[in-house]
């Protein structure tokens, strides 16, 4: 009489006999079981869980190939792609408005001084009085500027002593001289000094 060969549901009914009374039964169902009768069908959804599985037994090559999304993966295991190619200049933008031009100070004639010299005359002034003097360029110079001062012993202040005015005199060719004003308002004599800087023109 011929033996009638299992079905495939069969089969798995078998194989999990034999795995749940030990691993002695291997031999006797692999001989039940024909190869490659096991697929697709015969396996209930989610029946194959994650604990099922023997580390590394998924690999690369059992994946289809762009069935995985970048959400598949932990950050940082895609590396980043190459950078792109550099794009198109922008548009240039409006020129700015020109900014107003300040008016220009008419430039001055150019000058030369030469032979500076300095040039001083001095008035005594008595106690509580006001002494007036001048002191005036040569004829071929002119005066650049001037100061005054008084005579003083060493350590004195000068407390009292004051120049009331410095006033420059002039002609068509610049300045000629100055006279200056100074007032003594302490008990003894003073004298009373103007100094101008002076150059040939």
């Amino acid at each position: 009489m011929r033996i009638k060969r299992p079905s495939p549901a069969m089969a798995v009914a078998l194989l999990a006999l034999f795995v749940a009374l030990g691993g002695t039964s291997y031999a006797t169902v692999s001989l039940v079981v024909p190869r490659n009768s096991v697929g697709t069908a015969q396996l209930r959804n989610d029946s194959v869980t994650r604990a099922k599985l023997a580390h590394g037994e998924i690999t690369s090559v059992l994946i289809k190939k762009g069935s995985l999304m970048a959400s598949d993966f932990a950050p940082g295991q895609i590396p980043a792609g190459p950078a792109g190619p550099t794009g198109p200049a922008g548009a240039k933008g409006d020129k700015g408005d020109k900014g107003d031009k300040g008016d220009k100070g008419d430039t001055g004639a150019t000058g030369a001084i030469s032979q500076i010299a300095v040039r001083s005359n001095s008035v005594s002034v008595p106690p509580g009085g006001v002494g007036v003097v001048t002191v005036s360029a040569d004829s071929d110079y002119r005066a650049a500027g001037a100061g005054t001062a008084w005579s003083l012993n060493h350590g004195d202040p000068g407390a009292g002593l004051s120049t009331i005015s410095l006033t420059p005199s002039y002609d068509s060719s610049g300045v000629t001289g100055y006279t200056a004003r100074g007032e003594n308002k302490t008990a003894n004599w003073r004298t009373f000094t103007v100094y101008a800087l002076v150059y040939h023109r």
